[in-house]
């Protein structure tokens, strides 16, 4: 897909309450990025949005949001968090760079 692609527009049940970006630990203290959407009128669903190569590229942020609008409580987190700096995930990220890095068992 291409940068500027957005996730399609789903029918909007309850709207969403807010999304906001976090940085998260994980168990052995290393910092990542994610982006939590919360829906206004939960459903009871909750989902976690794992990215595709470009890691939290802004598509995978408002696809959260998407889910969110229809009733499903979403978290994307970025993947890079061992091997790039926590910043922006956007077209300028060199996503390739960081791909032969990452090992599984992160």
């Amino acid at each position: 897909m291409d940068d500027d692609s957005f996730p399609p527009i789903l029918p909007i049940s309850g709207g969403a309450a807010g999304s906001r970006d976090l940085t998260l630990t994980s168990g052995d203290g290393t910092k990542f990025m994610a982006h939590a959407a919360r829906a206004a009128k939960p459903t009871g669903a909750g989902m976690v949005v794992i990215p595709d190569v470009r890691g939290l590229h802004p598509y995978y942020k408002e696809l959260a949001d998407r889910f969110a609008e229809i009733g499903v409580d979403a978290v994307a987190l970025d993947f890079f968090a061992r091997t790039a700096p926590s910043e922006d995930r956007s077209e300028k990220f060199d996503f390739m760079s960081q791909v032969p890095l990452t090992k599984p068992d992160q």
